[in-house]
């Protein structure tokens, strides 16, 4: 994928989603004192960035379909 405006946004909104759940994973580590809470914390913001890593791959994919020429 070339990299435009687009690109890099998306990229800095994913990077700040992952800082957010490391920095409330680290939080809720000191504060109870647990590693089970931190993580189901780290796995819920990776399932998330997963999950959004696959719908933009699937409208990517879609897209290129769409814009295709037509095969005979």
């Amino acid at each position: 994928m070339p990299p435009t405006p687009r690109n890099a946004l998306l990229g800095w909104i994913m990077a700040a989603v992952a800082a957010w759940g490391i920095l409330h994973a680290v939080r809720a580590y000191f504060l109870r004192g647990e590693f089970r809470g931190s993580a189901v914390i780290l796995a819920c913001t990776a399932a998330f960035l997963g999950g959004w890593l696959i719908a933009l791959a699937a409208a990517r994919r879609k897209r290129r379909r769409r814009d295709a020429p037509p095969r005979r």
